[in-house]
């Protein structure tokens, strides 16, 4: 008898802890990932929240690939290996306006460079762009020094004499030189006569273009309207709440503080 009853004991706690273990919900975070993922990022005059981490935003509170440095002030973020400075930002319309870092200095870099590409899992181009095809090595006297859009360069220590910009892709130079590279610019700065000098060139070059980041910043503002702190969830691919009882996993905090 006293067996039976201790076998019953028994199966009445073993069952009890299986009810608990499945009563605790599975988006168990911590306090830490609440706390950090409330911090903004902030670096001169740009500040971002999720979908984006660094610096004090650890990598949990943004999307792997959306990682912002900031050094002297300035905002720079890499986009398929290539470094992009942040001139603005804006999360209402979700929209980055960026400039590439070796093109800042103008259309002459140290080191010929390849044409702009996005990710086009993570962005979109803004409606408001065109190409700036850029020219480099051409042959001598290819085209006239006072055609439209040319300008001397040396890059790699080679003088490059015979270099060229052009709108969209150039058909009287598309291969008559060794290497292009096509950047976006802003499409406000253009028109037939913009680049007829180089310091047009260096304009739009500085001014850079509009990306639109496709992460869903609907399922972040639910979070953010129950209280909670918006991350990322790298094994599933989705964004995450984290809330004040140290609970994730979740759209939204409930009143009380736990995810729902």
């Amino acid at each position: 008898m006293v067996s039976q009853l201790h076998y019953h004991s028994s199966f009445l706690v073993s069952l009890a802890c299986l009810v608990i273990l499945f009563e605790i919900p599975p988006c168990l975070g911590s306090v830490e990932d609440y706390t950090a993922c409330n911090i903004q990022f902030k670096c001169g005059t740009i500040t971002a929240g999720f979908p984006f981490w660094g610096d004090d935003r650890p990598e949990g509170c943004g999307h792997p690939k959306l990682l912002l440095n900031c050094s002297e002030s300035n905002t720079t973020m890499e986009i398929m290996n290539i470094k992009y400075r942040i001139l603005s930002l804006n999360s209402g319309t979700q929209t980055l306006r960026i400039a590439r870092e070796d093109y800042l200095n103008g259309p002459c870099p140290s080191k010929v460079l390849s044409s702009t590409t996005l990710d086009d899992e993570l962005f979109d181009y803004g409606p408001d762009y065109r190409n700036l095809t850029l020219h480099y090595g051409c042959p001598a006297n290819s085209l006239s020094a006072t055609n439209p859009g040319y300008f001397p360069c040396t890059i790699d220590g080679t003088n490059n004499r015979d270099a060229y910009a052009a709108l969209d892709a150039s058909t009287d130079i598309l291969g008559l030189c060794s290497t292009t590279v096509v950047v976006p610019i802003l499409a406000i700065v253009t028109s037939s006569q913009d680049f007829t000098n180089f310091s047009k060139v260096e304009e739009a070059l500085r001014r850079g273009f509009d990306v639109k980041w496709k992460v869903d910043n609907e399922e972040c503002k639910d979070c953010m309207g129950s209280n909670g702190a918006c991350g990322y969830d790298s094994s599933s691919n989705q964004t995450t709440c984290y809330c004040k009882d140290q609970s994730s996993g979740s759209r939204t905090c409930s009143p009380s503080g736990t995810c729902q």
